[in-house]
Formats: structure tokens, C-alpha cells, sequence
């Protein structure tokens, strides 16, 4: 019988990895800030890479200069699709500055109407609150993303070899994707 087992965990929180782009042929360079039960909150940073950076290159990258954070299966990473460079010394002293964010989305029945979720620790719990829609977009998006649709998120971020979108531009890019989003939905609704 051919039985699909899941593979071991083989990351650890304060891990580093690689990303994929589907255009470039490159790579974005991720880290892990938490873990639990095949969940990650992983921070994604860039210019692309062509090859593993050195570890001093690994160590200068701070949260503050990320391009996204998402909430991700760790699928890409267990099968070996994400290629896992490992931690470096000292996690236990950084993790506080590698939060877990909030994350917003907008309401699909009010589009006017944002929420944010701040995720607890676990990264099952959660408490959520109401908001208006540009403080919605202007934080993470909310929702967990498989491998393969995160990858196609982060190489909207780096639509050429060496070139990376602004955290501004970026975020202008997610919030009319939202908006597209948003109305086909209310058109498939028949409104």
C-alpha cells in the first residue's frame, strides 16, 4: 500500500530559508519567527538571492526591513521545496524583535469594514477586532497560505532579478488585489 506519510519537522524557530520565485529564477530570503503544529509565521525579506547568503549577511537582516509577513504551512520547508539554511546563535536573545504581527483583512459583506486578528503565541488562538479598511491593509494580510500560493505572493514582491518593490509599493499592490478580490466575489453573489 503506498501510504503518503508526513515528512519529520526539520526547522526550528530563528531558522532561515529560501523562497522560490517563480520569474527571476532567484530566491527571497525568509525566516522563521514562530512555529507550532505545521504552522509558521515567517517574515520574507529581500533583494532576491541567487545563492544561500553568508551567515554575517543572514545576521544584518532585521525585521524592520521585511517585505511581507504571512502565515504559511510549513509544507515547502518539510518536503524540501524551500531550501532550510538553518539558525544562527543567539535566536533566544532576538526573538522578542521578531513579533507575532497582526493581521487584517476587509469584510467580505462591508468592504468598508477591516478586522484585525492578532494572533496569540500558539498561533491557533486569536482576538479580533474591528477597524476601518486602510489600517486593515495597511498591516500583514490575515489567512494561512499553502506553500505554492505563498511562493506566488512573494514573487509579486520581486518582478526582476535584484529589483524589490517598496514596502509602499507593495502595500498599494495587495490592497487593489483585495479590492479585485472583494468585487468578484460580490459579483459571483449576483449584488
Amino acid at each position: 500500500m503506498n501510504e503518503r506519510r508526513r515528512k519529520p519537522k526539520n526547522y526550528k524557530e530563528g531558522d532561515w530559508f529560501l523562497v522560490p520565485l517563480d520569474r527571476t529564477g532567484e530566491f527571497a530570503v525568509g525566516r522563521i519567527a514562530r512555529a507550532n503544529r505545521g504552522l509558521l509565521i515567517a517574515y520574507v525579506f529581500g533583494p532576491s538571492v541567487s545563492a544561500p547568503p553568508a551567515a554575517e549577511d543572514l545576521a544584518a537582516i532585521r525585521a524592520e526591513n521585511v517585505v511581507d509577513v504571512m502565515k504559511v504551512a510549513d509544507v515547502g520547508i518539510r518536503n524540501l521545496e524551500w531550501p532550510l539554511l538553518g539558525g544562527l546563535p543567539g535566536w533566544e536573545n532576538e526573538r522578542a524583535y521578531w513579533p507575532v504581527p497582526a493581521f487584517g483583512h476587509i469584510d467580505l459583506m462591508d468592504p468598508e469594514r477591516g478586522v484585525i486578528r492578532q494572533l496569540k503565541e500558539n498561533l491557533l488562538d486569536y482576538e479580533e477586532k474591528e477597524c476601518d479598511r486602510e489600517t486593515a491593509l495597511s498591516i500583514p494580510e490575515d489567512g494561512l497560505r499553502g506553500h505554492l500560493s505563498a511562493e506566488r505572493r512573494i514573487s509579486r514582491y520581486f518582478p526582476e532579478p535584484g529589483v524589490v518593490l517598496s514596502a509602499e509599493e507593495a502595500r498599494r499592490a495587495r490592497a487593489a488585489r483585495a479590492l479585485e478580490k472583494w468585487v468578484a466575489r460580490w459579483e459571483e453573489m449576483g449584488y
